[in-house]
């Protein structure tokens, strides 16, 4: 049985979705279908559908894939990088596997995936801060918001955004040439050089392509009251009723978001200062503006 080679596996908020379309656009590439099976990470609910074996997985998410003329095969689970067990999972399916990491600033990173859960009505409590003062509280399973469908663990900003920890937990279990990290602002800045690196990586071809959609972007929105409104409870109800009617999960069409002001920097981007120096450690690379407490902007 053809298995996938390569797995981009988080974080989460840090362009995942925008790589994996492009590669899913090269015909040597197959992706699966949907991008995120989240198979793998059987220590967290990452909302992923049930699949009962390795072989299912292949058949479900990669049709084809046996005949297919692509010279490599992956996937794009953002919460493999966060799961104890998903790399380890992984490598016993495909231990010649390949893996993509993309990483950011780690507290841009917790402000965005607040946002996001917020809006997909997984956070109940729309104040990033006031979320963050009740991690210890959520440890322990108080707090936790009613109609909850993806794992507690995942409201842990401060765990789930440790950058440095868990991509020492890769290095661990594998070669470091089989590993490339990306960095999100390189996805800004230089995104052709950026592709060319990737698919040197993975060993095809280069095809020239260089459109990277900035997807899953947060539209921002500069007033409060207008945000509170859209994050209400009449209003989270109201999509909740219709994702229910359309049998989804999440809406996928953006989400309203104030800009991160330097006052909500602060408190993370303290929290986050041995992560960043363990991330330059392991990377061999300056992040000291990662380490500073940025000024008023938007992410």
């Amino acid at each position: 049985m053809r298995k996938p080679d390569f797995f981009i596996i988080g974080a989460p908020k840090c362009g995942t979705t925008a790589l994996a379309t492009t590669l899913a656009e090269h015909p040597n590439i197959q992706l699966s279908d949907p991008k995120e099976p989240h198979y793998f990470c059987k220590d967290l609910k990452a909302g992923g559908p049930p699949v009962a074996s390795d072989k299912d997985y292949v058949r479900r998410f990669f049709p084809g894939l046996e005949e297919s003329d692509a010279s490599a095969a992956g996937e794009a689970s953002v919460w493999y990088l966060y799961s104890d067990v998903a790399v380890r999972n992984i490598l016993r399916f495909q231990p010649d596997a390949r893996f993509i990491v993309m990483l950011r600033n780690p507290a841009e990173m917790a402000y965005s995936l607040h946002s996001q859960h917020a809006f997909q009505g997984q956070e109940d409590e729309n104040d990033f801060l006031r979320a963050w003062q009740l991690q210890d509280q959520r440890r322990i399973g108080r707090c936790i918001p009613d109609g909850l469908w993806l794992d507690t663990k995942f409201l842990l900003y401060k765990d789930g955004c440790s950058l440095g920890n868990q991509l020492r937990r890769v290095y661990q279990s594998v070669p470091a040439d089989r590993v490339h990290v990306v960095l999100l602002q390189e996805l800004a800045q230089a995104p052709r050089r950026l592709y060319r690196r990737v698919l040197g990586f993975l060993g095809v071809p280069d095809d020239g392509g260089e459109d990277f959609p900035r997807l899953n972007a947060g539209r921002m929105v500069t007033s409060k009251t207008l945000v509170s409104a859209l994050r209400s409870p009449l209003a989270r109800g109201a999509m909740t009723r219709l994702k229910r009617l359309l049998g989804l999960r999440t809406l996928c069409f953006g989400r309203p978001d104030l800009p991160m002001s330097a006052e909500v920097r602060r408190y993370p981007a303290r929290e986050y200062t041995d992560g960043i120096d363990l991330l330059e450690q392991l990377l061999h690379r300056d992040l000291r503006h990662w380490r500073r407490t940025p000024g008023p902007g938007s992410l």
